[in-house]
């Protein structure tokens, strides 16, 4: 493969759906999918330094220019809010439940969660049992 380098002068600004940002999220299809730099949680903007993409181009068996511009990586998203999760509980067992009173005193996550759409995740929950209980969210997102 022959890949003729035409990078922009100026600093990008690209968005990724993935906790890494890839050779082809910056410069296209045409180059290979290798990572540049990873740890990158939904909703945060990250600056990427040009030596960090010099290795990647070097990684990958790709000439590069000394002069590569810098780069701001924005990954989508955000993290899902342990109140809103809580709230929507609520809301599912006072629908199931509409005789009694309901009260979800709190929510704790393991972890910090992060999806594509922090308002949109899946909860799995036991509605037949009342008290202390465990439940599942799915966010489709790591």
């Amino acid at each position: 493969m022959i890949f003729a380098l035409f990078l922009p002068a100026n600093a990008l600004e690209v968005e990724i759906t993935s906790g890494c940002l890839y050779l082809d999220d910056l410069y296209g299809a045409d180059y290979p999918h290798t990572s540049v730099q990873c740890g990158i949680k939904a909703g945060e903007k990250k600056a990427v330094a040009p030596q960090s993409i010099a290795t990647a181009l070097k990684r990958a068996s790709l000439p590069y220019d000394a002069a590569i511009p810098p780069a701001t990586v924005i990954r989508k998203g955000g993290a899902v809010s342990e109140q809103r999760v809580l709230n929507d509980i609520h809301k599912l067992f006072a629908a199931r439940y509409p005789n009694f009173e309901i009260k979800v005193d709190y929510v704790r996550f393991g972890r910090e969660l992060f999806s594509e759409d922090p308002l949109t995740y899946e909860l799995e929950l036991d509605m037949q049992r009342f008290g202390v209980s465990n439940g599942v969210i799915r966010t489709g997102y790591a």
